[in-house]
């Protein structure tokens, strides 16, 4: 089975763009101002209003470590 495109209403925003803003270019202010006027996922959405709100990244220590925090 070929997957195709068959539209794309924001072609400045690929998902390989989107990933690159939420975990690696994090802070950037710029671009996750950009984010937050597309229709994203609510939990992408809250993610990129706590961040432009607070200008911090959130704790990725148990998403990273597991519930313990140990390696």
């Amino acid at each position: 089975q070929m997957l195709s495109l068959e539209h794309r209403p924001f072609p400045r925003w690929s998902l390989t763009r989107v990933l690159e803003v939420l975990y690696q270019r994090t802070l950037d202010q710029a671009a996750l101002h950009e984010l937050s006027e597309l229709p994203l996922v609510p939990s992408w959405r809250k993610l990129v209003d706590r961040r432009l709100q607070e200008r911090t990244v959130e704790d990725w220590n148990k998403r990273l470590y597991g519930r313990d925090g140990e390696t």
